[in-house]
C-alpha cells in the first residue's frame, strides 16, 4: 500500500490569477525587443509565467506589465527564482520582484471574474 503525504503550501503570500501582458526583457538581448511571455499567477511580490524560453538562475530580468483594459502599465525589476519543465517546451517560471506591487496595482491585475482560489481553500467568482 502506497502512502500519500499531503502537500503543505509554503507560501505565506497568496497568489492569484493575473490578466496582463507580460514582455520580459534579457540584458543580454542586443535588440531589446523582448519576450513575450503568459502570465499564469500573481502576488505582491512575484509572478508565475509559463514560457519556451529557459532563463539561468538568478537571472536579472526586467518586465513590462501592461493591462489594456486597466490602463495600466509598469516596468518591473525581477530576479529568476525556479523553473520547472511543463512538457511541448513550455516551462513554468517563478520569479520575485524587487519592489512589491501595492494593493491597487495587485488589484488591477488580478483576473476579475474567474474562479480563484484563496491560500485557505475557498473560491470566489
Amino acid at each position: 500500500m502506497q502512502s500519500v503525504e499531503k502537500v503543505v503550501e509554503k507560501r505565506r503570500i497568496a497568489r492569484h490569477l493575473g490578466r496582463a501582458e507580460i514582455r520580459v526583457f534579457r540584458d543580454n538581448d542586443p535588440m531589446r525587443a523582448g519576450v513575450l511571455v503568459n502570465l499564469a499567477d500573481i502576488s505582491r511580490d512575484g509572478l508565475g509565467l509559463l514560457t519556451d524560453v529557459q532563463f539561468r538562475d538568478d537571472e536579472q530580468l526586467r518586465i513590462r506589465v501592461k493591462n489594456e483594459i486597466q490602463r495600466f502599465t509598469r516596468e518591473l525589476r525581477a530576479v529568476v527564482r525556479w523553473q520547472v519543465p511543463m512538457g511541448d517546451g513550455m516551462r513554468r517560471v517563478g520569479v520575485e520582484l524587487f519592489t512589491r506591487l501595492g494593493p491597487l496595482e495587485l488589484m488591477m491585475l488580478k483576473r476579475a471574474g474567474v474562479c480563484d482560489t484563496s491560500a485557505n481553500g475557498s473560491r470566489w467568482v
